[in-house]
């Protein structure tokens, strides 16, 4: 504030003087450029310093820090990549849902996301975080939660289209709830002249874990080995809604993936290396 109160001081002095010998060019540029970065006096900037989108920091995180999860590496980066491409226009706002049991690296890759993208990380203002279970836990109260998070995004995103979303324990999110972001993620190029195709939207759900277990063990007895496996090898239970029917049924998802159980990967470990000392034996 001080520095647009000293503006105008020197554009009255520079009236009252009759001649600034150049200086309203200088006043008028210094203006404009105060008038841009307004929003970015309450923190909420929208400008690569504060969100460099850096693909390469997510790609080593996930490959130094997250263990047994081979899916999750090329899927998620490579759909966010996509989706802030300067040279593409992406048609939708972008829908990622993570399942899996508790401990598997779901929320851990969601931090991941966040410090990725956002130089504050999760303290970013442009990061949204809702937890079921504390944001959403009276099923008497979900058209005041739709409504609520209807305007919340819509707020947002007018500030800043590059938005992320974080919806957790959406198995323990009351029915109903998500149908307020429906239009949000569908193909849309404006609602109410609002951009929101840079949208990101990540849901989180526990469920799934014994699904995923079984059809990977299934996949490994085939022969297929645990960093071959593909997504295209689970999209069979993705396109039954296996998963999770409050996220599938209602929402439109880019990008589902299925963190496998990390004592699952431990057994399929042990069990190679029986296998080659078995082969060594012979």
């Amino acid at each position: 504030m001080i520095k647009i109160n000293t503006l105008f001081h020197m554009i009255l002095i520079c009236s009252c003087m009759g001649t600034c010998f150049g200086f309203m060019e200088i006043i008028v540029a210094a203006g404009s450029y105060l008038y841009q970065k307004l929003p970015c006096f309450s923190g909420a900037c929208c400008t690569k310093n504060e969100i460099p989108a850096n693909y390469h920091a997510l790609e080593a995180s996930l490959k130094d820090k997250l263990f047994g999860q081979p899916l999750v590496l090329n899927t998620v980066v490579n759909a966010l990549k996509s989706h802030w491409n300067d040279n593409y226009r992406a048609e939708k706002a972008l829908t990622m849902s993570f399942h899996g049991g508790p401990g598997v690296g779901k929320n851990y890759v969601t931090k991941m996301i966040q410090e990725a993208l956002y130089t504050q990380g999760t303290r970013s203002p442009h990061v949204h975080m809702f937890v079921a279970r504390l944001d959403f836990p009276e099923v008497s109260k979900v058209p005041e939660y739709q409504r609520n998070l209807a305007r919340w995004i819509k707020g947002n995103v007018t500030n800043c289209p590059k938005q992320i979303f974080i919806f957790d324990e959406v198995n323990h999110m009351p029915a109903g709830v998500l149908d307020a972001i429906k239009p949000f993620i569908d193909y849309y190029d404006y609602i109410n002249r609002i951009n929101f195709r840079e949208v990101i939207f990540i849901f989180l759900s526990n469920t799934g874990a014994q699904i995923v277990n079984e059809h990977t063990y299934t996949l490994w007895r085939k022969g297929i080995k645990k960093d071959e496996m593909k997504l295209s090898d689970f999209e069979k239970l993705i396109s039954q809604g296996a998963f999770n029917e409050k996220v599938s049924n209602r929402i439109l998802v880019t990008t589902d993936l299925q963190f496998q159980e990390l004592w699952l990967i431990c057994v399929f470990y042990v069990l190679s290396q029986i296998r080659k000392v078995n082969r060594l034996l012979k």
